[in-house]
C-alpha cells in the first residue's frame, strides 16, 4: 500500500465519523484547532484559519461546529481548502477551552480543561482531532504515525491519553515544535483503532499478518537451505571416505553390512539418510551409524599412515 494514500485514507475515514454529542464535538474540534489552526486578523477582527487539502475534513469541521452549537466557518478554495472562523472567534476559542476567562482575564490555556475531556469518548475525540489537525501516518517499510504540537504541555497531555489505552508512545521535537510518534505497526494499529479508524486499522493488521508470513517463510527457506547444505557436505565427506577405504583396503574386505552401505552411498551420492534407509531396509539411525563408522575408519587409516 502506498504510504501517502494510506495517510489520506486514514484522515478521510476519521473525518467520516459523525460526532455523537456536543461534548464529543467540542473535544475533537478543540484538538483540531489547537494542532491545525492559526490565529490571524481579517478586516481588523480576530480569526482562526485552518488549511487542508481534504474536502472530507472541511465538511467534518462544519459538522463538529453544528453539533457543538458553534457558528459554522467559511470554507473556500477547490483543492486547497481554507476554513475561516471569523464570526466571534474569541467566543469560539473560549468554548473550545483554548482561551480561559476563569481568572477574569483572557489567557491562553496550554492544555484543555478537565471538564472538556473527561469521558472515554471525549478522549478518543481529542486524539482524533489532534491527528486530523496536526498528524500524519505512513505504512509499509517506513511505517510511522506522528502528531505535531506547538507546545510541550499539550504534547505531554496527548501522550498521557495514549498511555491510558495503554500505548507506550515516544516523544520528540522537530524544528522547534513538539511531537509524539509511533513506529511499531502493532502500536499504530492500536492507535488507529482507538481513534476510530477501524478500516485503516484492519488494513494495517493485514500488513502485519502478511509480513509475519513472509518472515516465517523466509526463515523456513533459510533453514531448509542450511539443512540441504549440511546434507550435501555429509554426503561428500562420506563418499570421499568410502573411496579411500576402497583404495586402501578394498570394500570387499569390510563387514558385509558396511560394504552394502558403502556401495549404496556411492550409488546414490545425493540421497538423504532417510532415502538410504529406505533402500537398505533399515532405520535412519542405523544408516547414520554405519556411515559414521566408515568415515572413522578412513580417518584411522590416515593416522596409521602418518605414524
Amino acid at each position: 500500500m502506498a504510504a501517502s494514500s494510506f495517510g489520506f485514507r486514514v484522515k478521510d475515514e476519521l473525518s467520516s465519523l459523525a460526532p455523537q454529542s456536543k461534548s464529543v464535538a467540542l473535544a475533537e474540534l478543540s484538538a483540531v484547532v489547537r494542532t491545525g489552526g492559526v490565529l490571524t486578523r481579517l478586516n481588523g477582527k480576530l480569526a482562526v484559519l485552518l488549511v487542508t487539502f481534504s474536502t472530507e475534513l472541511a465538511r467534518h469541521v462544519r459538522d463538529l461546529c453544528l453539533v457543538g452549537l458553534l457558528p459554522a466557518p467559511r470554507v473556500s478554495g477547490r483543492s486547497k481548502k481554507q476554513i475561516v472562523f471569523d464570526t466571534d472567534a474569541e467566543g469560539l476559542l473560549i468554548s473550545l477551552g483554548i482561551f480561559d476567562l476563569s481568572s477574569g482575564e483572557m489567557k491562553f490555556s496550554a492544555s484543555p480543561k478537565k471538564e472538556l475531556v473527561r469521558s472515554e469518548d471525549e478522549k478518543k475525540a481529542f486524539l482524533r482531532g489532534a491527528f486530523l489537525g496536526g498528524g500524519f501516518v505512513s505504512s509499509g517499510k517506513n511505517r510511522h504515525l506522528e502528531i505535531i504540537f506547538s507546545g510541550s504541555k499539550l504534547r505531554d497531555y496527548a501522550a498521557s491519553l495514549f498511555c491510558e489505552i495503554p500505548i507506550d508512545i515516544s516523544r520528540g521535537t522537530r524544528d522547534g515544535r513538539y511531537t509524539i510518534y509511533l513506529k511499531s505497526k502493532e502500536k499504530i494499529k492500536d492507535a488507529l483503532t482507538y481513534m476510530g479508524a477501524l478500516s485503516s486499522s484492519f488494513e494495517m493488521l493485514n500488513e502485519i499478518v502478511s509480513g509475519d508470513m513472509v518472515k516465517k517463510l523466509t526463515a523456513k527457506n533459510n533453514c531448509d537451505m542450511a539443512n540441504i547444505d549440511k546434507q550435501v557436505l555429509s554426503a561428500v565427506t562420506q563418499s570421499s571416505a568410502i573411496k579411500k577405504l576402497d583404495e586402501k583396503i578394498g570394500l570387499a574386505n569390510l563387514d558385509k553390512k558396511l560394504e552394502t552401505t558403502a556401495y549404496c552411498r556411492l550409488g546414490y551420492p545425493e540421497a538423504s539418510m532417510s532415502e538410504l534407509a529406505s533402500i537398505l531396509g533399515v532405520s535412519k539411525s542405523c544408516v547414520k551409524h554405519r556411515l559414521d563408522r566408515l568415515v572413522k575408519m578412513a580417518g584411522e587409516i590416515d593416522i596409521l599412515k602418518a605414524d
